[in-house]
């Protein structure tokens, strides 16, 4: 596997989120992480949330990450 990480344009912001859901149990769960353009991170976040699908919980971490 091969890694890279490329500068963007200054005072950007990138957001990486991502969500699980666990059937068996119907847990949810949400997080992501914000960095600056230099890659210094600004936020985390993470907490459970209700749905009933991965695609969902990972929909709602992609809309919390840029609301």
């Amino acid at each position: 596997m091969e890694l890279s990480s490329k500068r963007h344009n200054k005072n950007t912001l990138k957001i990486n989120t991502d969500g699980s859901y666990v059937h068996e149990t119907r847990r949810t769960g949400i997080g992501g992480i914000i960095r600056n353009s230099y890659g210094d991170l600004i936020m985390t976040f993470s907490f459970p949330a209700e749905c009933e699908n991965s695609n969902m919980a990972k929909a709602m971490a992609f809309e919390f990450g840029v609301i």
